[in-house]
């Protein structure tokens, strides 16, 4: 348990770096005169590499052992962090956030596998359900203490203080390595066109690419409207609205009960869908206090979503396969998630928040063909 423990912490501080930049993405835009899809490149470079990354870590968990792996990504991102405050020029900013998505896809993979083998639970599905509940965390926490920290020093206090909690989780992994050398955690060789050429492991990457680019592109955006609301940057503001972001943290933790509330898997995420597709709506509203609640709604929906297709994308490979599955799985996931806060900005900027939405929501309603197909090819395996 102490092992599992760590691996959820060490989780914490790899979704807390990734995300920590962008509720600040306004004050970013004004420090270095950028428009909003410029600065939006602060969380695009970081995710497309987790688009393509998590392949080549997957094939790699066959030779190399999986602890080695990612104690050399903590300590990687521990010093970039140090790196990024650091920077006074944004192309040595951009360029840093690139090299952390060279690390992070690779410590993701990892970490999710572990979560895994480590369980200490009899049930892999509820592993993963509490790797992404942690997740979660880890996005609010990097979310929220830059927000916080920017408003109360500067920008660069939160990437200090992150690299440290890194570089002491670099020592502590060693304790995990040592017992993790063992043959039972070794992955055996898994095959990636195997696992590409499964129709339900290919609907399913396919799905969620659609679904993380959607949520990635709102979380991305949000805090211009926020400002375009308001008419003037509040960093406290525009993090307090990521607060609904926790919600999903509880829906992942919970996400066994909500199956069983809901008489099924397919279930739950026909619900997720109905909860995205309602906080698209209110979020055609100009208020703050919409936004908010809009958020939470969408949060919900996401992360319910999120956490039944990534544990049945588990539960349904083998072991022997399951960190190649869980790497292409992310690299969809992730691949989504950089064209999302990228590519909508330009409709966001050349037309208004409303296009956006509706443009969001045409994204949506693609994915939903992809849930029934994905339901229709479950139901041909009972």
């Amino acid at each position: 348990m102490k092992q599992f423990n760590l691996i959820l912490i060490t989780t914490i501080l790899g979704f807390a770096a990734l995300y920590m930049p962008q509720p600040i993405l306004p004050v970013l835009a004004n420090v270095f005169h950028l428009t909003p899809p410029e600065a939006a490149l602060f969380m695009t470079l970081t995710m497309l590499p987790l688009g393509i990354m998590p392949i080549l870590y997957g094939w790699l968990l066959n030779y190399f052992p999986i602890n080695k792996i990612l104690r050399f990504c903590v300590l990687g991102l521990a010093l970039s962090e140090f790196f990024l405050a650091s920077a006074t020029h944004v192309n040595a900013l951009l360029l840093i956030r690139l090299f952390q998505g060279l690390l992070l896809p690779g410590m993701l993979t990892c970490l999710v596998t572990l979560a895994a083998n480590y369980s200490p639970f009899e049930s892999v599905k509820k592993a993963i359900n509490l790797y992404v509940a942690t997740s979660i965390i880890g996005g609010f926490a990097g979310r929220m203490l830059s927000g916080l920290l920017t408003y109360l020093y500067t920008w660069q206090v939160s990437f200090i203080l992150l690299g440290i909690a890194l570089l002491v989780f670099y020592f502590l992994l060693g304790d995990l390595a040592e017992k993790s050398t063992n043959k039972s955690t070794t992955l055996a060789k898994g095959d990636i066109g195997i696992i590409l050429s499964d129709p339900i492991n290919r609907t399913s990457f396919i799905f969620i690419f659609l679904i993380f680019f959607s949520f990635a592109s709102i979380l991305n955006f949000i805090p211009f409207r926020i400002v375009e609301i308001n008419g003037y940057i509040n960093e406290i503001s525009i993090a307090s609205i990521y607060f609904g972001y926790l919600i999903g943290s509880l829906v992942a933790y919970n996400c066994s009960n909500i199956i069983k509330l809901l008489h099924g898997e397919f279930n739950a995420i026909k619900v997720g869908i109905f909860s995205i597709i309602l906080g698209l709506v209110l979020f055609l509203n100009d208020s703050y206090l919409f936004l908010f609640i809009a958020l939470s709604i969408f949060c919900l929906g996401f992360f319910l979503l999120h956490s039944v297709l990534s544990a049945l994308v588990n539960h349904y490979n083998q072991v022997s396969s399951r960190g190649v599955a869980n790497g292409l799985y992310i690299s969809c996931y992730y691949f989504g998630g950089a064209l999302g806060t990228y590519l909508p900005g330009y409709i966001y900027s050349i037309f208004n928040w409303t296009i956006y939405i509706m443009f969001i929501m045409s994204i949506i309603i693609i994915g939903c063909f992809f849930y029934f197909h994905l339901k229709k090819q479950f139901h041909k395996l009972l």
